[in-house]
């Protein structure tokens, strides 16, 4: 329909500036295979996949048993990215801006992790936390998402040690702060 052919002009157009729609997709059937190794071949770097997730208000089962009854999923997923040579651009958003520490986070990254171990989960986080203190929680985080106005080159240094991925987030577009919201200065 017309929806989708307007979204994917966004999304050519995102990787045509080497920015990565988040997308959000089930791989578990050749037609989402084809559209991710597609839009691989186009220059898209990373993305996420699963329906739970940090843009969908981190919509993950608080019932330990349902969320334990999802791992099967999460190893299909991997099966299908790993046969189709796509595992290494994937991450799951696990969770968004969760107060650091919140044992939920922890659990699902875990469950993700217990799923396939090449399986990455990303957890953005809204402010700078306290890494020597949650050491334990980040153990099964693989990319740590830091917002930008809270962004701390230590804190981030000790996560690069502990084997994390780095990432920044902009958010809080007003000034003094940068910005890709349209309705703000950029710098």
């Amino acid at each position: 329909g017309g929806t989708e052919l307007l979204e994917q002009r966004f999304y050519d157009d995102l990787i045509r500036h080497r920015l990565a729609p988040i997308l959000n997709l089930e791989p578990n059937s050749p037609e989402v295979i084809r559209y991710l190794s597609r839009m691989r071949e186009q220059g898209l770097s990373a993305f996420a996949i699963g329906l739970h997730s940090g843009s969908f208000d981190s919509n993950w089962p608080d019932d330990p048993e349902a969320l334990a009854r999802l791992q099967p999923l999460y190893r299909g997923y991997a099966a299908q990215l790993r046969e189709a040579g796509l595992l290494d651009r994937h991450y799951i958003y696990t969770f968004d801006e969760p107060p650091p520490g919140l044992p939920k986070v922890a659990d699902i990254a875990r469950m993700i992790h217990a799923a396939d171990p090449q399986l990455k989960n990303l957890v953005t986080l809204e402010e700078s936390p306290n890494v020597e203190k949650l050491k334990a929680w980040f153990e099964d985080v693989d990319i740590v998402c830091l917002r930008n106005v809270t962004f701390d080159p230590a804190q981030a240094e000790k996560l690069k040690q502990m084997g994390k991925e780095i990432w920044i987030y902009v958010s809080g577009p007003s000034p003094p702060y940068p910005t890709l919201v349209l309705d703000y200065p950029a710098m």
